[in-house]
């Protein structure tokens, strides 16, 4: 078993190495990891750093990191008789592991947006897929008939990483909402989603590295991802700009 390329991660789809992601440096083939910023505002972000990186290194890397894995799932299916009781154990912390590092490869490797209009019903829809996989019937505002501008195939994989940072959540939730707002003075439209907790619902392992690599796909398409916890409730706000507010900033 290999590690999985996504569909977006410049180092496997020769398709995104034709435009460089924002911070491409021609000179050595290297990328910065984030946007170049103040070193003020870098002092601000919880000591967020940029890093060169090499979209070949990382590509080796993950090359390497799947081979062991595969040695290590044969490893533990060949070993399944000896193991007894302790062999799920062993092939469920592999998987975990496996997931950590699909996560950690997310999060480090350059991303090429292309962004275009996109109606906000259909943007609504593709979250509430995600929430309707792991919580069931989900109680729905009006959605308003307005354009986003987003990446479809980014923001995509977006929600789905967000099923993974909120799906027990979600899950284990007695009701879950979720309403389109458009912030007219902001040019921008917020997607709420918000679930009344069960006293034992937990997020799980990877679900803090899920969110972090969800909210850089979302910053990437100049949006943000807010997330409130309170007493028994959740919230998870995702906010998105619209086409005019690119226009606007011209």
């Amino acid at each position: 078993m290999r590690l999985k390329s996504l569909a977006f991660r410049q180092a496997s789809d020769p398709q995104t190495k034709k435009k460089e992601p924002p911070g491409y440096d021609e000179r050595d083939g290297s990328a910065l990891l984030e946007t170049a910023q103040e070193p003020e505002s870098l002092e601000r972000q919880h000591g967020e750093q940029l890093v060169a990186i090499r979209p070949e290194i990382l590509s080796d890397a993950e090359h390497a990191l799947g081979n062991l894995l595969q040695r290590m799932h044969h490893l533990a299916r060949v070993s399944r008789d000896n193991l007894g009781a302790h062999a799920e154990r062993l092939q469920t912390t592999l998987e975990d592991l496996e997931h950590l590092l699909e996560l950690l490869f997310d999060y480090v490797t350059p991303v090429d947006v292309e962004l275009g209009p996109i109606d906000a019903v259909r943007v609504a829809e593709s979250l509430l897929s995600q929430v309707r996989a792991y919580g069931g019937k989900v109680d729905v505002g009006e959605l308003p008939k307005i354009k986003l501008l987003v990446d479809s195939r980014v923001l995509s994989r977006s929600f789905q990483l967000l099923g993974r940072a909120f799906g027990r959540d979600w899950e284990a939730a007695l009701r879950t909402s979720m309403e389109v707002n458009q912030q007219e003075s902001l040019d921008r439209v917020e997607l709420c989603v918000r679930s009344e907790l069960a006293p034992a619902a937990s997020g799980s392992a990877d679900g803090d590295l899920a969110l972090a690599v969800a909210t850089r796909l979302i910053e990437q398409q100049g949006g943000e991802i807010r997330r409130e916890v309170g007493d028994g409730s959740l919230t998870c706000s995702i906010i998105l700009p619209s086409p005019k507010a690119i226009h606007a900033s011209r």
